[in-house]
């Protein structure tokens, strides 16, 4: 639970009914006051006492009646910290306030703070768990992925402020100041901000949440970040576990032991034998696994998975509890407890009753209305109905003697004052006794502070449902807790209220919401508008019933006449929201009064597309059996339900949709992609297995798309293993050929060949390499090809370009034993084979090559749409057959490639130094990625570049810089040295002396000046050009080339190019690729790179053509590529809707410049020239 401190920062929730006492939606407050902490102020249980931004203050709900009017926004005010976790985005460590940790199994122990994770830090599609608090077990939250956001606002960066309620500076600082930015105070993070006073000029630091105290208030609100509303906590509800809590296991052993392994978990044998004992959470450690000691037990606790936990309510005498229903569960556990299973206590299953007294071991003696035996029951058999209210104010009229009528609050307050006028006037009387009560100390005193308690209580009740606020507030406060009595009385007198909003919302949807019938039946017939929507949203009542999991209501309000296929403002209707949130009653309701099951919302999403995404399997099952279901209906992107499941890796809902449907399994989408290939697109074996079981499928596994491409060359083009050892195993034609008369092996031999590691090991590719270890194939790679020729590929089969598939196979000893497989005809019965076993090869570091891959251009810009489920492995990453590797990135590419690459050790090129070797001088510039200093080495004028390694292992690392030491040319900067020091790598460099070409460009006012006329624009875009040419030969791209990247010799005007090599790992360190995040980059980007109009692309040497062409566009033009007003985020939406065109700057060059950088803007890049033809044209201007 967010467990409610003093200092926290808070917003309002998604149940909030205070209408802007807040300032509106966004605005922030802070937690001042909890109950307890002051005796002549105190606030209610279950109540906190909020000071806003604004200066409001109030008492607001944290639990009070199951009611919550906020959500944590941050915790570090209130000095939360996670010691020991850093954010792996910002560094910062320790993390303060709210952790966020990734739950995707491709990132292990990746943490966020809250300003990471909100300003959209790493993979927006990976879903995160929530840390509130060391002491608390995480909560999971889904992926923010197209998720809103709400911007936070009050005392944030540019507000207007003046002196708060705490306010302790002094005069000097006047009276209305801006607020500077949100910073610590006395050490403790965000807890305090710095102010710009208008009169002094001062800047000043002040309280915003450092113990409860605002120094300030904000006149004028400003803006902070944006925030995702739904994944906040809400503060004061329990969710999960905490360090205190009361938890037993009532899992079977089996399920246990499953459940405990998972993600490595420690099992013990003696947690088996712990089934049903109670005990308590006495810790949770860093991965949020809980830490749990057993009564009796000294030894170290136990580390448990908090999902085998049963939480176990804390029962006290009076409390109302319920008998659990289901047999077997109550049955086991009192069988496993000294309680002990009695005939006759099947019959008490569901009762309720009420507890008589509680034992050590958290037994629970319970008497059960109607029955005369009382037993004792196992604490997880019993339910919570109601807490026992011993009423405090009953018991402190007992304690003076009074009387109450039962009328609450009002009465006892008539009580104490009647009481305290009689106490006054005896104190009066008798002020000369000895011993009387001079010093109002006695009694007096006391009532006095139970008269300030109930009058707090009062208010409190009041503001609930009557007394303070309009008619309209208690309406709506009335419905939401069910209290029909107050709904009648306000209607009774203002029916015409029944339609109100507060909020933007009516006491009908309250209701429905809360499940409250009888207020539903008073509010409809006092006139209530059965089909009244929300102003944020559009939402029905309907749609609210079903939102809060209220079959009842939903049933009662079709009956009533709601327009049971009436959609909210994004086309949803109810019955997509009880699909995607698996509300499974509410669902059936829906079916059954006879729901639209094939309706579209305005992303063309059906309710059984929803279901899918989210594996709502009782739901899919309800849906499948409606006759009128239309399974072949596509969504946005063209996918029909089935081929959704096949995206989105959902094997059982691909099952029950095929079992049931069985004509969808056939349907092709409109680019001839079937079932098949959008598995083998994605690597989703288990969908393909559960579709291919079905009898009488119909699908042919030799089909091919609009390309001509098989299932098999999809998998095979991304090294795919398992898919295509399963696809051989049904009959795939191993020789069939596809695009450009590829077969299998051809596009296989392609894939292996720039990057081994994508082609995953399988037990059969482990025989293999075990059988013909000795002859070249030390890796998975060299296995899959040996494998396709075992099973009959073709070695001799020509492709358009009359090339073989061992013409992509550089290892000449691999190809021998390719040709050895063919020639002999070598059995593919591998049963008998010995496998390599899986550890063997990480000891000989067989998984790895130490070669250096000059073929770069295999990195894969992620896009969220398209057919990959996973980012990775569209079709379109089929290229003519490698045919930028042959074609040549610009050179005479074919003799090269009949040549062997050489392999290139890492360190043959590059030195590896220790840090201390250098000696480091000032800083000359500064990057996103890191710093430069000139330096010192060996006697060497040299650039230091310090990188971060976040997101890159050190041979990533190396044999990128090893690339880029490949590139030596005139006009590239030279790489000499590599170094370590911590998570920076410190790369040795060239040092120039002269200013980087953007600098050139649009100099600042103390920057050195460097006139361009004619002839020196030519000279460097030629330079330039040779260089690219040279890298491009080299088959090396550069992916970066900007202005930025190129530096000027000030003497000689030579541009040399650097950061060469470098963006993969920029690209790891950046983790997600906002457009925030680059910062500028986009603008020197094509759209293809970005996603804007091919999923799955690979950057080729054309990415480059169009970002040097950008460069010289704002050297000859001297201005900005897109303009100087173009927002990074407009220009964002210009790629990803496809209106990019040409760059704004292209009119003002040179017209014969301007014809031959034209056609480098072209949208689709085959149409780009290459670096050679353009470095030709450029000559020619000479």
């Amino acid at each position: 639970m967010a467990t409610v401190e003093v200092g926290q920062r808070v917003v309002r929730s998604a149940t909030w009914t205070s209408g802007d006492q807040d300032g509106g939606e966004g605005h922030l407050g802070t937690v001042v006051k909890l109950k307890d902490q002051d005796p002549q102020d105190p606030i209610p249980i279950g109540w906190a006492k909020i000071r806003w931004d604004n200066g409001n203050v109030n008492n607001y709900q944290v639990g009070s009646s199951g009611s919550y009017d906020l959500a944590l926004f941050d915790s570090a005010p209130a000095g939360v910290i996670h010691v020991g976790i850093v954010c792996d985005s910002c560094s910062v460590n320790p993390i303060a306030g709210i952790r966020w940790k990734c739950s995707d199994q491709s990132c292990p122990d990746y943490d966020l703070c809250t300003p990471c994770y909100m300003n959209d830090k790493h993979d927006l599609t990976h879903t995160f768990t929530r840390f509130t608090s060391r002491k608390e077990t995480g909560t999971p939250v889904t992926p923010r992925f197209r998720e809103a956001k709400t911007v936070s606002r009050g005392l944030c960066p540019g507000a207007e402020v003046c002196r708060g309620k705490d306010w302790q500076g002094d005069d000097k600082d006047g009276d209305s100041g801006t607020m500077v930015e949100i910073c610590p105070f006395s050490e403790r993070p965000r807890s305090g901000v710095t102010v710009c006073w208008t009169q002094s000029k001062l800047v000043t630091t002040h309280r915003v949440g450092f113990d409860g105290k605002m120094d300030l208030k904000c006149t004028t609100a400003g803006t902070g970040i944006g925030y995702y509303a739904t994944h906040l906590p809400v503060l004061g509800k329990e969710v999960g576990l905490k360090v205190g809590d009361l938890v037993a296991i009532t899992l079977d052993r089996e399920t246990l032991q499953i459940m405990q392994q998972m993600d490595g978990r420690e099992w013990l044998p003696e947690m088996g034998n712990l089934y049903g004992k109670v005990a308590k959470v006495t810790g949770i450690n860093l991965n949020g696994n809980a830490e749990v000691n057993y009564p009796g037990k000294k030894e170290q606790p136990f580390t448990f998975n908090p999902d085998v936990l049963n939480k176990v309510p804390r029962l006290g005498k009076g409390d109302r509890v319920q008998i659990n229903k289901d047999l077997t569960f109550v049955m086991n556990l009192q069988e496993n407890s000294q309680n002990g299973w009695v005939d006759g206590m099947e019959k008490c299953l569901g009762m309720e009753g009420t507890v008589m007294n509680v034992d050590s071991r958290y037994n629970s003696r319970v008497r059960l209305i109607g029955l005369e035996n009382i037993w004792s029951w196992h604490p997880c058999c019993l339910v919570l109905v109601k807490k026992n209210s011993s009423d405090d104010d009953e018991q402190g009229a007992e304690s003076l003697g009074l009387k109450l009528d039962g009328s609450g609050h009002t009465e006892m307050l008539k009580a104490l004052l009647s009481r305290l006028k009689t106490e006054a006037n005896s104190s009066s009387d008798s002020d000369s006794d000895e011993g009387g009560d001079r010093d109002g100390s006695g009694q007096t005193k006391m009532l006095k502070a139970l008269l300030s308690l109930l009058k707090t209580k009062a208010g409190s009740s009041s503001d609930s449902d009557s007394g303070e606020g309009d008619e309209e507030s208690q309406l709506i406060k009335a419905a939401k807790r069910g209290k029909v009595e107050r709904v009648v009385e306000i209607l009774s007198t203002s029916p015409e209220k029944a339609n109100v909003k507060v909020g933007g919302k009516t006491a009908l949807h309250k209701a429905a919401a809360q499940g409250h019938l009888e207020v539903v039946q008073a509010l409809l017939e006092s006139g209530a508008e059965i089909d009244i929507t929300t102003d944020d949203g559009g939402n029905t009542p309907l749609i609210y019933s079903v939102e809060g999991d209220e079959p009842a209501i939903t049933k009662y309000l079709i009956g009533k006449g709601a327009d049971i296929n009436r959609g909210n403002d994004n086309g949803r209707r109810a019955i997509h929201q009880a699909a995607y949130k698996g509300l499974v009653d509410c669902a059936r309701v829906l079916i059954n009064h006879g729901c639209d099951v094939n309706v579209q919302d305005t992303e063309k999403d059906t309710p059984l597309h929803d279901a899918i995404m989210k594996s709502r399997l009782d739901v899919i099952e309800l849906l499948v059996k409606v006759p009128d279901l239309d399974v072949t209906i596509p969504d946005e992107r063209g996918f029909t339900a089935l081929q959704f499941a096949a995206l989105k890796d959902k094997p059982e809902a691909a099952e029950l949709i095929a079992r049931s449907c069985p004509q969808s399994i056939v349907v092709a989408k409109d680019d001839g992609f079937n079932i098949l290939h959008i598995c083998a697109v994605n690597n989703h074996v288990e969908v393909m297995k559960a579709v291919m079981a079905m009898k009488d499928h119909g699908l042919d596994v030799n089909a091919k798309e609009s390309r001509g491409l098989t299932a098999l060359h999809l998998a095979a083009n991304d090294g795919y293993s398992h898919c295509i050892e399963f696809l051989m195993s049904q009959g795939a034609d191993i020789n069939l050929r596809g695009k450009d008369d590829h077969t299998a092996l051809h596009i296989l031999a392609s894939t292996a060949g720039k990057d081994p590691s994508d082609i995953k090991d399988t037990p059969t590719l482990r025989k293999i390499r075990k059988r013909f270890r000795d002859c070249g194939v030390d890796n998975s790679a060299a296995a899959a090809l040996c494998y396709m020729v075992l099973k009959g590929a073709s070695i001799d089969l020509e492709n358009v370009k009359c090339r073989t598939p061992l013409y992509y196979i550089r290892n000449a000893e691999l190809k021998k034993t390719l040709k050895k497989i063919a020639r002999e005809k070598t059995s593919d019965d591998m049963s008998s084979w010995e496998d390599l076993g899986e550890d063997e090869d990480v000891k000989k570091g067989r998984l790895s090559s130490n070669s250096v891959n000059v073929d770069d251009d295999d990195i894969i810009v992620k896009r969220n749409d398209g057919l990959s489920g996973t980012d990775k492995g569209s079709p379109n990453r089929i290229r003519q057959d490698s045919a930028e590797s042959e074609s040549g990135a610009d050179g005479p590419a074919v003799n090269q490639k009949k040549t062997d690459k050489p392999k290139i050790e890492v360190f043959d090129l590059v030195h590896k130094i220790e840090v201390s070797d250098l000696d480091m001088g000032p800083v000359v510039g500064k990057g996103q990625f890191g710093v430069v200093h000139r330096a010192s080495w060996r006697g060497t004028p040299v650039a230091v570049k310090k990188i971060s390694m976040m997101g890159s292992r050190k041979d990533e690392i190396e044999k990128e810089v090893a690339i880029h030491r490949r590139a030596c040319h005139p006009n590239i900067v030279q790489m000499m040295a590599l170094g370590y020091q911590g998570n920076e790598a410190f790369l040795v460099m060239q040092f120039i002396e002269g200013p980087s070409l953007h600098t050139v460009i649009f100099p600042d006012r103390d920057d050195v000046k460097i006139p361009l006329d004619w002839a020196k624009q030519l000279q460097i875009s030629c330079e330039v050009l040779q260089a690219v040419t040279f890298m491009h030969a080299c088959y090396i791209l550069h992916l970066d080339i900007k202005p930025a990247n190129i530096l000027v010799d000030s003497a000689t005007i030579r541009p040399y190019i650097c950061d060469l090599g470098l963006a993969h790992i920029k690209n790891r360190n950046l983790m997600s690729q906002s457009a925030v995040n680059m910062r500028g980059t986009p603008c020197f980007m094509p759209p293809e790179a970005l996603g804007a109009t091919e999923p799955g692309y690979r950057h080729s040497n054309k990415h480059d053509i169009w970002s040097v062409a950008g460069t010289l566009v704002e050297l000859y033009s001297m201005k900005r590529l897109w303009g100087d007003s173009m927002n990074p985020l407009v220009l964002m939406a210009r790629i990803y809707t496809g209106q990019m065109g040409k760059p704004d700057s292209l009119t003002a060059v040179d017209p014969k410049v301007q014809k031959i950088l034209e056609p480098c803007f072209e949208q689709k890049p085959e149409k780009r020239p290459s670096a050679s033809n353009l470095l030709d044209q450029f000559n020619d201007l000479i």
